[in-house]
């Protein structure tokens, strides 16, 4: 967050900034700067030195001179990142009080769009650029309708009637004690589920995608949203789990306390479970890159104790014995084939190796797994078998003495099931290729 920019008339007002810091609960952990038309006003705001951890913290400027129509509050990151819960500017005859970064609440008027009768378009039209970008990553036959739903996630006012109630993508995750957190979410699903309906608008679109290469990358986008909608839904069971636990939990009768554990706790938490699966398996068909893998990481490490782990145990110790096995996560993958090259080079040194890690996803083991190459356009590929590293890694190396000029390479894997995979998607009409740059001599 930069600044909060206010059209209003010239004149003379008074602004109050209101501050509670929600997330850490020791000083010095988020310092800023605060300043009213480019003039500092705060020099270092460290709200939780100053109040505490959930609790307000107000500064009023009066007499603060608009001259150009534009009110300008700012802000300058020293430790952290700047944050501020609401504002509130009087004079010239308005009051404008905004829930910052929330929605409307009580006589605060809403900072971002929160349903259809609060929505608003963007800043700037950028119907031109989704409709360049829809065309260039997904072909001519679904461009247009696919760039009418990618414009109304964005705030765009071109939104088909069955996308305008949809004018921001959801965002069911956030910072939470990191990156990627959740909370659990008191709305009922059926609720909550508008907001992903557009989800359901792109599905229908994928039969119109032609070619290997623009359906990998529709395909992308789509389990992208289903994994955002999976989480969302893991937000609502995850309260819904809570309020059962509370009401195990005040339960004071041992006895009357398993058994109503075993009758409205467990059956919650077998659904909380196979939610979690549906999460990881959208996330995981997302995955190309080492920085996406982080992803995968984050939700194992950071999440799953809070979410999964520890109420596990409660729940547990309240029945006197273990969980059954549709109430603990698993842990095989049972997804699709897929492929993963997390980095991909696209130009080598003259005389240095083709060093390539493959990453291969697959419910059944590999009895095939190669890299194919040959010079661009040209004679025939020669094979080189993936080394198996360790659990789902592979490598193969292709040495420099094999490489006289530009290559063109694959990567085909069968497995014992029968399922067969390649990267790229576009194999064999278009191979991954490698640029040998060779030393320039005066």
């Amino acid at each position: 967050m930069k600044a909060y920019r206010l059209k209003v008339p010239n004149g003379r007002y008074t602004v109050t900034l209101k501050f509670c810091e929600p997330h850490y609960t020791e000083s010095g952990k988020r310092v800023f700067a605060v300043k009213l038309q480019g003039k500092k006003v705060i020099d270092q705001l460290d709200v939780f030195a100053e109040i505490g951890q959930n609790r307000a913290l107000d500064y009023t400027f009066e007499d603060i001179k608009i001259d150009n129509g534009l009110l300008e509050i700012g802000f300058e990151s020293l430790v952290e990142f700047p944050f501020i819960a609401a504002f509130v500017v009087q004079g010239q005859g308005i009051t404008k009080k905004v829930n910052c970064g929330g929605p409307a609440y009580k006589d605060f008027q809403a900072d971002a769009p929160a349903a259809k009768t609060d929505s608003r378009p963007r800043d700037l039209p950028a119907d031109d650029f989704y409709a360049d970008w829809a065309l260039a990553q997904f072909g001519p036959e679904a461009a247009g309708q696919i760039a009418k739903i990618f414009i109304s996630l964005d705030g765009g006012p071109s939104a088909t009637a069955e996308n305008q109630q949809n004018t921001n993508l959801p965002r069911p995750s956030t910072w939470v004690g990191g990156p990627g957190g959740i909370r659990p979410d008191e709305r009922k699903w059926e609720q909550v589920s508008k907001e992903y309906e557009f989800i359901e608008n792109l599905a229908k679109i994928r039969p119109n995608i032609k070619g290997n290469g623009n359906l990998e990358r529709f395909d992308y986008w789509l389990n992208n949203f289903r994994y955002l909608r999976a989480v969302g839904r893991v937000n609502c069971t995850w309260a819904r789990i809570n309020a059962a636990m509370k009401r195990v939990k005040d339960e004071k009768d041992t006895r009357t306390r398993k058994q109503l554990a075993r009758r409205i706790a467990l059956p919650i938490r077998k659904e909380l479970v196979a939610r979690v699966a549906d999460v990881h398996k959208y996330l995981l068909a997302t995955v190309t890159t080492n920085g996406a893998m982080g992803n995968v990481t984050n939700f194992q490490q950071h999440i799953m104790p809070t979410l999964l782990t520890e109420p596990g145990k409660e729940l547990a110790g309240i029945l006197g014995e273990e969980l059954p096995a549709d109430a603990i996560p698993s842990k095989p993958y049972t997804g699709p084939l897929r492929l993963i090259v997390p980095t991909v080079r696209g130009s080598l040194s003259a005389g240095e190796d083709l060093q390539l890690k493959v990453i291969i996803l697959a419910a059944a083991a590999p009895k095939d797994a190669a890299i194919y190459f040959r010079p661009i356009g040209k004679g025939n590929y020669e094979k080189i078998p993936l080394t198996h590293i360790a659990r789902s890694v592979y490598s193969a190396r292709i040495p420099a003495g094999s490489i006289e000029t530009d290559i063109e390479y694959y990567v085909e894997v069968n497995t014992i099931d029968g399922q067969k995979g390649t990267f790229p998607a576009t194999t064999p009409n278009i191979n991954q290729t490698v640029v040998i740059i060779k030393e320039k001599r005066e």
